[in-house]
């Protein structure tokens, strides 16, 4: 659902979609991608880093 809505441009919708996703599962690297790339959209660059260097880590195990 997340991704449908940043598509739609909806993006502070798709972050809480992700949000509650990464919740259920965080090691669910998508998820965290995502939220990056709907945080960067939205110019909230500092979270979009952090949800990167957390997926790099993940990636990284």
């Amino acid at each position: 659902m997340g991704i449908r809505l940043s598509e739609e441009g909806r993006h502070r919708e798709a972050i809480d979609q992700f949000t509650k996703s990464i919740a259920l599962d965080s090691k669910y690297a998508l998820a965290w991608e995502k939220r990056a790339e709907s945080y960067k959209i939205l110019g909230l660059n500092d979270k979009s880093s952090q949800d990167l260097d957390h997926l790099k880590g993940l990636l990284s195990n």
